[in-house]
């Protein structure tokens, strides 16, 4: 397939994949059975799945004590200095691409992939396994 200026989807995925080396065979759905059978596995078992509720009870912090635990953490330490630098160098727009935001001096993060709109907090290594 080729188009001459592709817009919207399309153009921002051909803009992602435009860096590797890739070739796209089109194979009729009668001929990619391979795919058919994935896409389309047998189920003898049918088990019902039950909706169980997490409950993690995490302390309350303010922004204060979150910001000297994540500048314990160097890479955390790093992109929060980059933040903080007057002089916005290259390393600022990346962390801001990847959906970092510094608010109150507390680092957060918009995952690109998730559903929920709202930065998460950017829990550090040492603390992660508290949770």
């Amino acid at each position: 397939m080729t188009l001459s200026s592709p817009t919207g989807r399309l153009a921002r995925w051909a803009l992602q994949i435009q860096t590797y080396n890739l070739k796209i065979d089109y194979f009729p759905g009668k001929c990619n059975v391979v795919a058919a059978m994935l896409s389309r596995p047998e189920c003898s078992d049918k088990q019902t799945c039950e909706l169980q509720t997490v409950v993690i009870d995490v302390p309350s912090r303010t922004a204060g004590e979150l910001r000297t635990e994540q500048l314990k953490d160097l890479e955390l330490k790093k992109i929060i200095d980059c933040f903080e630098d007057i002089n916005k160098s290259v390393d600022f727009a990346n962390w801001t691409e990847r959906g970092y935001v510094l608010n109150q001096g507390v680092l957060y993060r918009y995952s690109p992939h998730s559903e929920v709109e709202e930065a998460q907090l950017v829990v550090p290594t040492h603390e992660r396994e508290k949770f």
